[in-house]
């Protein structure tokens, strides 16, 4: 069945064809250097980046804690009203 199927066939050749250009296009020198550029412009920047990421998860983090202590607070106080003590 898949045998017999030329679209299969010319996908597959297409496919190998492209995977093959890709490869060699990944692995020459041209491309080495601008990847070790790209890596280099992004490392400088990245530091920065990642520390304002982690300021905005650390903000992020104490509101939630603080807005959940608040909603603990709240029920620990409609419990002890409810109960009397």
């Amino acid at each position: 069945m898949i045998l017999g199927n030329s679209k299969f066939w010319v996908g597959l050749m297409v496919g190998s064809l492209a995977g093959a250009v890709i490869y060699h296009c990944a692995t020459s020198k041209k491309a080495k250097e601008l990847r070790a550029a790209i890596c280099a412009s992004l490392h400088d920047g990245q530091c920065c980046l990642l520390d304002e990421a982690r300021d905005k998860a650390a903000d992020a983090a104490v509101k939630i804690a603080d807005a959940l202590a608040d909603k603990a607070a709240e029920a620990k106080d409609k419990v002890h009203a409810y109960t009397g003590k």
